[in-house]
């Protein structure tokens, strides 16, 4: 299980993506809990009826480019 052993120190912000027909989405959601629990800043994305990792097919898949938009965006407003 993904939280039983996460120790978090010091993380700025953390953007997670999760599609519904992926295998790691429950353990995206509970990551997401134990980083909340830990007053982490997070963001979660959670897009439905895609794969895992579908932000890499920017070439291929509109919402890839769309998911890479929203995080080069939150990384430029964390940097702000």
């Amino acid at each position: 299980m993904v939280t039983s052993h996460l120790t978090v120190l010091r993380i700025a912000a953390v953007y997670l993506t999760a599609g519904t027909s992926e295998v790691l989405l429950s353990d995206s959601t509970r990551m997401f809990i134990a980083l909340v629990k830990k007053k982490v800043d997070v963001t979660i994305e959670i897009a439905s009826n895609l794969i895992h990792v579908w932000p890499g097919y920017i070439y291929t898949m509109q919402e890839g480019i769309r998911t890479i938009e929203r995080v080069s965006n939150f990384i430029k407003d964390k940097l702000n």
